[in-house]
């Protein structure tokens, strides 16, 4: 097993979840944000402000997550690799 240190959020930690298919980490903190990181190195990939966050899923093909708000506001963020990018630019 191994032991992977993530770094970057300055306020405590609400939640930490990892992606289904294996390669990702989101968390949530009271920092008010939302970051995404590469499982296999701790690599931070993304941060999304989202004020009031509580809580972050993954969805089953784990190219979105959805995060709560205490607030009562739902935002989703759709992940997307540089192929992604690159072929949505020679479309």
């Amino acid at each position: 097993m191994m032991t992977v240190t993530l770094r970057g959020h300055t306020e405590k930690v609400e939640t930490v979840k990892l992606s289904p298919n294996g390669q990702l980490f989101v968390t949530t903190s009271q920092d008010n944000t939302t970051r995404v990181w590469e499982a296999a190195n701790g690599q931070l990939l993304a941060t999304f402000e989202t004020p009031n966050v509580w809580g972050a899923e993954f969805s089953s093909d784990s190219n979105q997550i959805i995060t709560a708000t205490g607030y009562g506001i739902s935002q989703v963020f759709r992940l997307v690799t540089l192929s992604d990018v690159e072929r949505m630019l020679t479309n």
